[in-house]
C-alpha cells in the first residue's frame, strides 16, 4: 500500500531538483552537484579551511583554543551547496538526507579513511528549536551515516539554552554565546575512543569545539569533525 501511494504521489508530484527544478528522484541533479565548490587538496590540516598550500594551522584558527582534533568538509558554503542546505533545513526537504549523507561519506573516505571511529555524535538543538523546525538536520545526517558505516550514533549531547543566532553576532560574541550551553546526558562508559562529530556547516568552529569539549570531559579520546560545508566568510 505504501509503495502504491508513493507511486501515485510521484506521478502527480514528481520529485524535482531543489535547485534547478529538473526531474530528479534524489532532489539534487548531477549537473547541480557538479557545480558545488568542493574542498581541494590543500586545506588547513587542523580546521579544514581551503588554502593555497597545506599548513598545520591557518590564520583563522592558529590563535584559537578549539577542542577537536581536526575538521573536514565536503565543499564550500556558497552557491549550490549553500542553497541546498537552506532547502534542507528551512523548507523541510528531508528527502535530501540520503544524498547529503553520501557527500559526507565521500568526505569521510577522503580525509578520515585511516581512522577507526568508535561512534558518531551530532550537534544537538534545544527542544524548542527542534520542535519549531520539526527535525534536527545534523541528527538525521548522523543516523544515516551510521547506517552506512555501521557505527553507533550516540546522542549524548543536549543543548540546554536557546541562544542568539551566531550569524547576528560578532566573532567575540559568538564564542561567549555558546559557552556552557551544551551538556552530557549519556553514559561515560560508552563515550570513549575516537568520535566522529557531525554538523551541517562549519563557520568559526565554536559550536563543534564546545561540543567536543563536553565529549572530551566525559571520556572521549579525540573528536573529528565532519560537515557538509565550510564557510569562508566570518562576519
Amino acid at each position: 500500500m505504501i509503495r502504491i501511494l508513493k507511486s501515485l504521489i510521484d506521478i502527480f508530484f514528481p520529485p524535482k531538483c531543489v535547485i534547478c527544478s529538473k526531474l530528479n528522484e534524489n532532489f539534487l541533479c548531477d549537473d547541480c552537484i557538479r557545480n558545488i565548490s568542493v574542498t581541494g587538496n590543500y586545506v588547513c590540516q587542523f580546521c579544514g579551511k581551503p588554502t593555497i598550500r597545506s599548513v598545520n594551522k591557518c590564520l583563522e584558527c592558529k590563535d584559537e583554543k578549539l577542542y577537536f582534533t581536526k575538521a573536514r568538509s565536503f565543499g564550500i558554503y556558497e552557491g549550490v551547496l549553500k542553497d541546498v542546505i537552506a532547502e534542507y533545513k528551512y523548507k523541510n526537504v528531508r528527502a535530501l538526507t540520503k544524498l547529503l549523507t553520501q557527500l559526507l561519506y565521500i568526505t569521510l573516505q577522503k580525509y578520515y579513511r585511516d581512522i577507526s571511529f568508535d561512534s558518531i555524535e551530532y550537534i544537538p538543538m534545544t527542544k524548542r528549536s527542534k520542535s519549531f523546525r520539526g527535525f534536527n538536520q545534523s541528527e538525521l545526517l548522523a543516523k544515516e551515516l551510521g547506517k552506512i558505516t555501521e557505527l553507533s550514533v550516540n546522542g549524548f549531547l543536549i543543548k540546554t539554552k536557546n541562544t542568539k543566532k551566531q550569524m547576528s553576532l560578532s566573532l567575540s560574541e559568538r564564542r561567549k554565546n555558546l559557552i556552557g550551553v551544551f551538556d552530557f546526558v549519556g553514559s561515560k562508559e560508552n563515550c570513549r575512543g575516537d568520535i566522529l562529530l557531525i554538523d551541517d556547516v562549519y563557520t568559526t568552529g565554536y559550536t563543534v569545539s564546545e561540543c567536543s569539549k563536553v565529549l572530551l570531559n566525559n571520556g572521549a579520546n579525540d573528536i573529528y569533525v565532519l560537515t557538509l560545508a565550510r564557510s569562508l566568510l566570518i562576519q
